[in-house]
């Protein structure tokens, strides 16, 4: 009865347009409905179409991931896709090359595992996953406000039911009985989506929850490459880039078995330290914010207060390994700490896949390769500038393993210079402004 009368929304991930009177699958903004239930949402999707019979000729490549993926705050004008796709028209003009943006913000390696599963029976040639800032908080991330659980195989299971129009009913049903329950004076509907997903949820770094979250990433990104590796298909994977240089610790705390008189010691020299900084005494601000490390060495705010220290008197790779440490210690988990960083790298080396290597890469073009506000917008999001860094490296990756032509069709092919991939970007000044 229930499909008889179509309940609910169109949960599949394309949906068909008639263009120039031919077929054309684009994705279906409804696919959200598949991780957001408790939260509301209506996330702007990609417009980016692709035929629905392929030609033999074509290289198609599927883009997967969240917020950056789609290109946050300029939108799918300004996402890596769309640089890649333009410099990849400019080096090889005369192919059939479809870029096709499948970003979703505010999820996870979970969705990008549920869009794989089905973009097999779209003859992909490459899936390019920028993913893993959202892992806690994303919707049905194991810290998430839109959580199935902290088993992993209870959200994979809720996945593939979510297909049932018995189980959405069932889904609704409870939706509305929790949300009668709630008072009114709830801030749920508050803040930014990431706001509402993550609020009230800390996760201290080697935390259970932390490990558990990582050790789901990793069993993921396994599940995908062997996917990938079993239909043909090949695979990068990226390491996620962040606002290192300016952008504080959301939430610092300090241990919780800290003796009370250690604690007491510590908060004055935090405040001795902030009075040195103040002064610029930046070599006298530095010792204090060692012996405040030495006593409680997961403080998020004071490696970075340390960092600002040693990039004031001009040791910028000292500063750099105390940022990422403030980076990895923060409680609010909007940013991939580094041991995730290498897991990826890690799971691509054992797995087939592609390992790119994002953050080095933005390292690479800072200033004293520390990463900061030259290239990324606040916590993560990149600015034009980084996307267009992005999408670069993806094609680097894609001549460096002979992907889409050899690697001599690439050297012959691939002369245009990066200011004229830059000129002849599609994002225009007014994107840049808005």
């Amino acid at each position: 009865m229930l499909r008889i009368v179509d309940y609910g929304p169109d949960v599949s991930l394309f949906r068909v347009n008639e263009i120039g009177r031919r077929s054309y699958f684009n994705m279906n903004p409804s696919v959200k409905t598949r991780y957001f239930s408790r939260v509301r949402f209506n996330p702007m999707t990609s417009l980016d179409h692709f035929p629905i019979q392929k030609e033999p000729v074509t290289y198609r490549i599927f883009c997967l991931g969240a917020s950056t993926t789609a290109g946050y705050p300029y939108g799918y004008i300004g996402s890596f896709s769309t640089f890649l796709n333009g410099r990849l028209s400019a080096i090889f003009p005369d192919r059939k090359i479809e870029v096709i943006n499948l970003g979703l913000t505010a999820t996870n390696s979970f969705t990008t595992l549920d869009f794989a599963a089905e973009l097999t029976d779209y003859q992909p040639d490459l899936l390019i996953v920028y993913d893993g800032h959202n892992e806690f908080y994303g919707a049905l991330g194991f810290a998430s406000n839109e959580s199935a659980g902290q088993w992993r195989w209870v959200t994979r299971l809720y996945l593939r039911l979510i297909h049932f129009k018995v189980f959405l009913l069932a889904r609704d049903l409870y939706v509305e009985l929790i949300g009668s329950l709630q008072t009114s004076g709830d801030s749920a509907e508050t803040g930014t989506m990431m706001e509402r997903l993550s609020r009230g949820q800390e996760v201290a770094f080697g935390s259970d929850l932390y490990n558990k979250t990582r050790d789901g990433l990793k069993d993921n990104l396994v599940e995908l490459a062997t996917l990938c590796k079993e239909n043909g298909i090949a695979l990068m994977l990226s390491s996620q880039v962040s606002n290192l240089r300016d952008q504080p610790p959301f939430i610092s705390r300090s241990s919780e078995n800290l003796p009370a008189d250690i604690k007491t010691h510590c908060d004055s020299l935090s405040d001795e330290a902030d009075r040195a900084m103040g002064a610029s005494d930046y070599d006298g601000a530095q010792d204090l914010l060692a012996r405040l490390i030495k006593h409680d060495s997961t403080l998020a705010s004071a490696h970075f207060r340390l960092g600002q220290c040693l990039d004031k008197l001009g040791k910028a790779g000292e500063a750099e390994r105390c940022f990422r440490q403030a980076r990895d210690y923060d409680r609010l988990r909007f940013r991939m700490s580094s041991d995730f960083n290498r897991m990826v790298g890690q799971v691509c080396s054992e797995h087939g896949a592609i390992f790119v290597d994002i953050e080095r890469s933005f390292r690479h073009a800072s200033s004293d390769s520390v990463v900061g506000n030259n290239l990324i917008l606040e916590h993560l999001h990149p600015n034009a500038g980084g996307y267009f860094l992005m999408g670069r490296e993806y094609a680097a990756a894609m001549r460096h393993n002979g992907l889409l032509a050899t690697a001599e069709e690439w050297t012959a092919r691939d002369t245009v210079s990066e200011v004229t991939h830059w000129e002849q970007r599609a994002l225009t000044e007014l994107d840049e402004r808005a």
